[in-house]
């Protein structure tokens, strides 16, 4: 096996018209293989690729489809090097039926062909660059592979949630992403573009892959989308019930008397008022978040969540409270406190009311405001 060359030795080898092709692109491969990631300059890397690409070298090879690779290593080194670009004049019609299949090292341990990196770094790169204008068999190859690989469409989530779990004695960050149609997917918190205190409540465009493992979804990229997120998520009007101090959650009941949670927002409510907000809410999971856009004044947010008449039929001024009826099945009771005026048996009242699971499980009509 050849030794790496030293740049004056490739510099000598590209000058030398008799040096053959061949022994050319060898040099260009050694030394980029020996020094992309270890102080190789972008500029550099990149002039010896593109002096590769004009050699009149044997296409498909096995020096071809390592250039290839080193190509893939270089965009994830540097991040002005343009993958599409050099895609096309590589020709992805050179790959070889031996790109299609994994390698394995002697101990046994099996590493992703040429063509499942390839087909990575392209959905990757077309997650950062949406703007990329992409030649015709870049994309065939990409919709050729992917589906093989369990790679699905680039999906706009939430991320919910972000905790910290021990893996092998050792700490790591996970978040917890939802999409518009109930999707669960956790991603560990490296692959998600930003710092972890960027990333809750966020909307985020994800790459999701299928586990060859588990057959479970995850993420394996994602960055912070720059769509709002009310293109995606439907708005709707909540009342906000309470706060958690310990947690840090504010409690959220929308017009359907579901109930979320806000944990954390940008836009922090006062208890009583109302906000506009997106439900997420997983195909699985009973918790639901809100993601709350802004706040309301109480007469526009009462007029969005539906005020409904009720009839007072009974009052105990000394314990301060009275029981309502809105129809046959719907009655419960409230706190005189809670009047702008004193009321009277027979009273008609204008409620703002949604059902609360109380302390033993069940749901009652809980009143909120009388107006």
């Amino acid at each position: 096996m050849k030794q790496t060359p030293t740049w004056d030795e490739l510099l000598a080898t590209l000058n030398n018209a008799q040096e053959h092709t061949n022994e050319k692109a060898w040099s260009i491969y050694r030394y980029l293989a020996a020094n992309v990631g270890d102080g190789l300059s972008s500029d550099i890397a990149r002039q010896l690729l593109l002096t590769y690409t004009r050699l009149n070298t044997t296409r498909p090879s096995l020096l071809h489809s390592l250039f290839l690779g080193m190509a893939l290593r270089m965009a994830k080194q540097y991040t002005d090097f343009r993958l599409p670009g050099f895609l096309a004049v590589w020709d992805l019609s050179n790959l070889r039926p031996e790109d299609e299949q994994q390698k394995t090292a002697a101990n046994g341990t099996s590493f992703p062909s040429l063509a499942e990196n390839l087909t990575h770094a392209i959905l990757k790169f077309r997650l950062q660059h949406p703007e990329e204008v992409y030649d015709a068999k870049v994309l065939a190859v990409a919709g050729k592979y992917a589906p093989r690989l369990g790679y699905r469409p680039i999906q706009h989530m939430v991320a919910v949630k972000v905790f910290e779990k021990v893996v092998r004695g050792r700490k790591h960050r996970f978040v917890k992403l939802i999409g518009p149609q109930g999707d669960e997917v956790l991603a560990d918190s490296h692959v998600m573009g930003c710092s972890p205190w960027e990333i809750q409540n966020q909307l985020f465009d994800v790459l999701i892959r299928t586990s060859k493992k588990s057959d479970s979804l995850r993420a394996v990229a994602a960055k912070l989308s720059t769509q709002d997120i009310e293109k995606h998520f439907p708005v709707t009007i909540g009342f906000v019930d309470g706060y958690d101090d310990r947690h840090g959650h504010f409690h959220i009941f929308d017009a359907q008397s579901r109930h979320f949670v806000a944990t954390t927002p940008e836009i922090r409510p006062e208890v009583g008022t109302y906000v506009w907000f997106c439900p997420v809410i997983p195909a699985e999971d009973p918790f639901k978040s809100a993601i709350i856009t802004r706040r309301e004044n109480s007469i526009e947010g009462r007029q969005a969540f539906g005020l409904m008449t009720a009839t007072v039929t009974f009052i105990n001024k000394e314990k301060g409270f009275f029981r309502y009826q809105i129809d046959e099945e719907r009655g419960g009771f409230g706190l005189l406190k809670l009047s702008p005026r004193p009321l009277a048996q027979g009273d008609e009242i204008r409620i703002i009311a949604f059902l609360r699971r109380g302390k033993d499980g069940e749901k009652r009509l809980h009143l909120a405001e009388i107006v």
